[in-house]
């Protein structure tokens, strides 16, 4: 049996899933002093279109690109597709004395979806971040009688999510819009559109903490305590998501020359208690030549049935689409995202500290414009999605009676490739944001995240899964 595609064979497309998929699991990927509490840092969730876009997807569906977030927008998408992205991170880190400047670079996500053109179903599946942990911190203090003393925390890790998930649309016919005065003509159907869907998510990953005691003097012997505790489980997540004809406009032969669609969208996490293993070994060390050398064990401790407890998330959005006669579209979406950490512990593992668990909520908004539909025959200039957003956010952290906020303004753009006769696209996406603050002894940090995200897919005529008809 023979499949085609125009530019990529099915090897070649698993090669580079496979690829990006380790390479997402293997990597560094947080800077940020926060991410030594709890889980780590929180990732914002979303591929580079809908972070142009403040980080929108209760009510966010795009033919082109996939939102994992809400299941049910996968049978919105027109065709089958892979999609990649990654992103650079440009950290500043401040406090009332001093400023440190950080960077890295890493993969955001990696996905495919299958939909038959013209279909009601579609399929999803894909990886990316859930958080991530990437510190190094010490504190020097004068002890009376000992002399200097160094307190070092170092981090890394973090935990991934594999999603494999479907949606469904259903067609709800209509002889007109919901606010349209006349019905639309015989030539002309108006339709309104409900979709469900459902993931099934698989949680991964390890996350590693090491602290340490030095002494200046060479005659006390140094105590390093790591700790490691893995994650391994699945969870579910639901969407809805609904599409509703508002208003049109009709020209003399019966085509729609003006359309303007309301969107709804509903997401709900149950939340689970993951299955974990923790484990804590406490050493006596020296130093011979920067080198650590362990001199003995002092105490062990493992536990391989504890759990982490991931808390139920709901996500609503309105999203307005309006297409005018001249077939400019201008796309607006609006979210609310809540979940309460406060009441979550990990049991025997330290990385959940109720402490500095607080309920997180955010609020994000986004506008895309499209100067000229693509079947209006657009140039170049005309065919790019141009995107701008905000969002804030109080993070799941309580520090020091202080909740971490996060503010971010966003931009972004859409370009097809055109000469590749298909219907990829190459996406940019950048954010420019602050997180914390420093007052109670805390850190306040700027960041500038650089995204670029790439989506293949066939031609309209063409399709990835069709057998040939001829050999």
């Amino acid at each position: 049996m023979k499949f085609c595609s125009l530019i990529f064979s099915r090897p070649l497309l698993l090669a580079m899933f496979v690829f990006g998929t380790y390479a997402l699991s293997a990597q560094v990927s947080s800077l940020s002093p926060y991410s030594r509490f709890a889980m780590g840092t929180l990732v914002q969730e979303g591929t580079s279109t809908q972070i142009g876009m403040g980080g929108v997807s209760s009510a966010f569906a795009n033919f082109s690109s996939i939102n994992y977030q809400n299941p049910a927008s996968y049978a919105f998408m027109l065709k089958s597709g892979m999609h990649v992205g990654a992103r650079g991170e440009f950290l500043t880190l401040k406090n009332t004395t001093q400023s440190e400047k950080l960077s890295l670079s890493a993969l955001n996500h990696i996905g495919l979806n299958f939909k038959r053109q013209g279909g009601k179903t579609g399929f999803a599946l894909g990886l990316a971040p859930f958080s991530t942990s990437g510190y190094s911190i010490t504190d020097t203090q004068q002890i009376e009688n000992i002399g200097n003393v160094d307190y070092s925390y170092d981090g890394e890790g973090g935990v991934n999510r594999a999603y494999l998930g479907v949606g469904r649309i259903f067609i709800l016919s209509t002889a007109k819009g919901l606010l349209d005065k006349s019905f639309a003509p015989d030539s002309t159907a108006s339709s309104n559109l409900i979709s469900i869907g459902a993931n099934l998510n698989y949680f991964f990953g390890s996350l590693k903490q090491t602290r340490r005691v030095v002494f200046d003097d060479a005659s006390y012997l140094h105590t390093r305590i790591t700790a490691k505790t893995a994650v391994s489980d699945v969870d579910f997540n639901f969407g809805v998501l609904g599409q509703f004809n508002l208003k049109n406009l009709y020209a003399s032969g019966g085509e729609r020359i003006k359309k303007t669609d309301l969107y709804v969208g509903l997401t709900y996490s149950i939340g689970n208690d993951l299955n974990a293993k923790f484990n804590e070994l406490t050493e006596s060390i020296t130093y011979v030549s920067q080198f650590e050398l362990v001199v003995d064990t002092i105490a062990q401790f493992d536990a391989n049935n504890t759990s982490i407890a991931i808390p139920q998330k709901i996500t609503a959005g309105l999203g307005l689409r309006h297409q005018t006669r001249k077939g400019r579209t201008w796309e607006f979406q609006l979210d609310y995202k809540t979940q309460d950490w406060s009441q979550f512990t990990g049991n025997d593992s330290p990385i959940i500290e109720s402490a500095v668990l607080a309920k997180a909520q955010s609020f994000h908004f986004g506008v895309e414009f499209t100067p000229l539909s693509p079947s209006k025959d657009p140039n170049f200039i005309q065919s790019i999605n141009y995107r701008v957003g905000l969002r804030y956010a109080d993070t799941y952290l309580k520090i020091n009676n202080k909740q971490i906020s996060e503010t971010a303004i966003s931009a972004g753009l859409t370009i097809p490739l055109r000469r590749s006769q298909s219907a990829s696209r190459i996406i940019f996406g950048t954010e420019f944001g602050q997180r914390g603050t420093t007052d109670a002894s805390l850190i306040h940090e700027q960041f500038v995240n650089v995204y670029v995200g790439l989506s293949l897919s066939p031609h309209v005529f063409n399709n990835w899964f069709v057998k040939r008809q001829y050999d």
